[in-house]
């Protein structure tokens, strides 16, 4: 029997390479050449617009970590999933991820404890910086000068180690950019948890 040429195959086509290219598209760093004139909202990179900070826009929330596509709280407090993850005690600041000129850093400080239950919660605060200037980002459309540290949001989250589930901070296509230079560089959210006064991380640059 030969198979028939039928609208639906063909549609059905299309959309697998719409996928893989979609996919190919955004694993793909951007350059100046891939950004066009006013391709970026002006909404969005206008000079000296304030904005909220992200603790306090809908764009940041935290949600349980689902299995599958994230490491578990089991990986992230062991410390043995490798890769991006970085661990940070009580109290302490670290480099959690570097795409030049860009580097993210975090912070990890004891906020308080619950009364009911004892459960212990952190301030978690993540700040970015630039070796470039003119840079600025989807939390904060000012341009900023060079190495100047603009954060990028601040949460509370719950020490598992008596129960409970990690944690994912998740923001909507999150990125940072030199638009002079045509730099663009998108983030991932970060999964997040605190353990025994250690918050560990685990983000990385994915376009």
């Amino acid at each position: 029997m030969r198979a028939r040429l039928t609208y639906a195959n063909v549609m059905a086509t299309v959309a697998v390479f719409i996928a893989l290219g979609g996919g190919a598209y955004a694993a793909a760093k951007i350059n100046g050449n891939s950004i066009k004139k006013n391709s970026i909202p002006s909404n969005r990179l206008k000079r000296n617009q304030a904005v909220p900070l992200a603790e306090n826009v809908e764009s940041l929330h935290v949600s349980s970590l689902s299995k599958g596509g994230h490491k578990d709280k089991a990986e992230l407090a062991s410390g043995s999933s490798g890769g991006s993850l970085v661990q940070i005690p009580d109290g302490q600041t670290a480099t959690i991820l570097e795409s030049p000129p860009f580097t993210v850093t975090a912070s990890c400080q004891y906020s308080r404890s619950n009364e009911n239950d004892g459960t212990k919660w952190y301030r978690v605060t993540e700040t970015a910086t630039s070796s470039e200037g003119g840079w600025s980002s989807s939390f904060n459309p000012t341009e900023q000068p060079a190495d100047t540290p603009v954060r990028l949001f601040s949460i509370e989250i719950p020490d598992i180690s008596l129960g409970g589930d990690a944690l994912q901070s998740g923001y909507s296509s999150p990125w940072l950019a030199v638009p002079s230079k045509g730099i663009a560089v998108t983030i991932s959210a970060p999964s997040i948890l605190a353990h025994d006064g250690v918050c560990s991380f685990n983000q990385y640059a994915i376009g």
